[in-house]
């Protein structure tokens, strides 16, 4: 059974990377009040109140700019901010980092308060990392 489900795993990457996805982003947004819409051509997760738009992608083609987690304030025209960015090497296989930015999001309490309230806070960032590996935590 094990090889079954390891097979499963090798050959199906990206149903790893959604169930991970939505255990942990999609049911805590859900929870929220978010409705959620899966884009499967471009592997991206729309989450949508009255006032923001969380949006959750993997890009990997025309550029492989990464695991990325944006939020919108649909009250001001382009403002939004990039909470969370893991460069795509970094997310496979375990999705730790994806874990840990979760976590680290749930911690920072602009963070948090500008996804459950009103209140919005410009050039949010939650959790960086950079090409060289070096993780930046945001604390608030």
């Amino acid at each position: 059974m094990f090889f079954l489900k390891r097979l499963i795993d090798i050959i199906y990457p990206n149903r790893k990377y959604r169930n991970c996805i939505e255990s942990y982003f999609g049911r805590y947004l859900e929870d929220k009040g978010y409705s959620k819409y899966y884009d499967s051509k471009s592997n991206k997760y729309i989450f949508e109140n009255q006032i923001r738009i969380v949006e959750i992608q993997n890009n990997i083609h025309p550029s492989d700019y990464g695991f990325s987690v944006f939020i919108f304030n649909k009250l001001k025209i382009n403002e939004y901010s990039i909470l969370i960015n893991i460069p795509n090497y970094l997310i496979y296989p375990d999705f730790i980092l994806i874990k840990d930015s979760f976590y680290a999001l749930l911690a920072n309490k602009n963070a948090t308060d500008s996804i459950e309230t009103n209140q919005w806070i410009p050039k949010l960032r939650v959790f960086w990392v950079n090409e060289n590996s070096k993780i930046e935590k945001i604390p608030k």
